[in-house]
């Protein structure tokens, strides 16, 4: 949420919707952040292999610097256990492009080769709460025309 709401409240314009997010994930208690480079995204993928997390996706909008809506979804990820040469062939399939995911999965993209089951949103996963922003969205247009 913090880091949603830093996003959004760095942009100033005046009558403009703006929208802020950010996605964390939650391994027994234990945050994991963005891998730095393939070594560390290795490791991460490593240590989410047959297991299962959550994923916290948290978006904000604020209108005239005020914060108007808010939303926080949970969604859970199981990881396959896999195998360090699946580890490998994954990580050369995706690149340096999974260094921008959290989790060093992309749902949208190769991650279903690695994922064996989501609980909850398929948005959530992909980093934003879709839905409820849309559903937000419809009743702020209204309210704002």
């Amino acid at each position: 949420m913090i880091l949603a709401q830093s996003k959004a409240r760095s942009i100033k314009k005046k009558d403009t919707l703006i929208i802020g997010a950010d996605t964390a994930i939650d391994l027994k208690g234990q945050t994991i952040n963005k891998a730095k480079n393939i070594k560390e995204a290795k490791k991460k993928i490593k240590k989410l292999s047959g297991t299962t997390h959550e994923i916290y996706s948290t978006a904000v909008a604020y209108y005239n610097n005020k914060l108007v809506w808010k939303k926080t979804q949970k969604a859970k990820i199981t990881i396959r256990k896999l195998s360090e040469k699946e580890i490998q062939n994954y990580l050369k399939e995706c690149g340096k492009q999974i260094l921008t995911s959290v989790g060093c999965y992309q749902v949208e993209k190769k991650g279903p080769n690695i994922i064996e089951k989501i609980e909850g949103d398929f948005f959530c996963v992909m980093g934003f709460p879709l839905f409820p922003f849309l559903f937000f969205l419809k009743k702020f247009k209204r309210k704002n025309e």
